[in-house]
């Protein structure tokens, strides 16, 4: 639950899926799920850096979190998308979080593995897929574990479902492996959502 939320980060409050209850947001989770106890905790000493970091008005140590990431589960069970993606191939992008896929084991060992920096436990992914997580650690990390198969139906499939999965890349960062989509669907991607400067950033790195 958040509470006396500034008018100002009320919309990144509902982006990060709270609903607006009352004069609270909340954010509701089963109470037997893996974890549910420590990610309430860590919830309370992060939630202020965590909305405010989405609200684009603190600071994004994403390098020093995937750094942590990276040393404390290595990189084999995940891969990065997103705007992450972007920046370890060198894009002038800002990420706001680290986006990962993996498949649902994946994500339940990452879960495990990181039971510290937990801020949402261990759940179904909805229509994302078969399981998720939400972690801070510096940065807000979240993981979609077995991207259903729809999301990549009709004519232009995601750049984190299963065709993507199919084609990923490898880029070094600082001395660390990296598993990334194609640049070519996250181009696709970002013309249809309408990212200008993501899409300029894409093209810059094709060429």
């Amino acid at each position: 639950m958040l509470e006396e939320v500034e008018p100002e980060l009320e919309r990144a409050v509902a982006e990060l899926a709270f609903a607006h209850e009352g004069a609270a947001w909340v954010r509701a989770f089963p109470a037997d799920a893996p974890h549910c106890e420590a990610a309430g905790r860590r919830f309370v000493q992060c939630a202020h850096s965590l909305v405010r970091q989405a609200a684009g008005l603190e600071p994004v140590p994403w390098e020093a979190t995937l750094e942590t990431l990276v040393a404390r589960v290595g990189s084999d069970d995940w891969w990065l998308v997103g705007s992450g993606a972007l920046a370890v191939r060198g894009a002038p992008v800002s990420p706001r979080d680290l986006d990962l896929i993996s498949d649902a084991h994946g994500c339940e060992r990452l879960a495990d593995s990181i039971a510290d920096l937990l801020v949402e436990p261990l759940v179904d992914g909805g229509f994302l897929g078969a399981r998720w997580l939400r972690a801070f650690g510096g940065v807000r990390i979240e993981c979609v574990g077995g991207v259903h198969a729809s999301l990549d139906e009709g004519d232009e499939p995601s750049d984190f479902g299963p065709v993507a999965a199919a084609r990923l890349e490898t880029v070094g960062w600082r001395g660390h492996s990296i598993r990334v989509p194609p640049l070519e669907l996250q181009l696709r991607v970002s013309e249809r959502r309408g990212l200008t400067d993501r899409v300029r950033a894409i093209r810059d790195l094709l060429h």
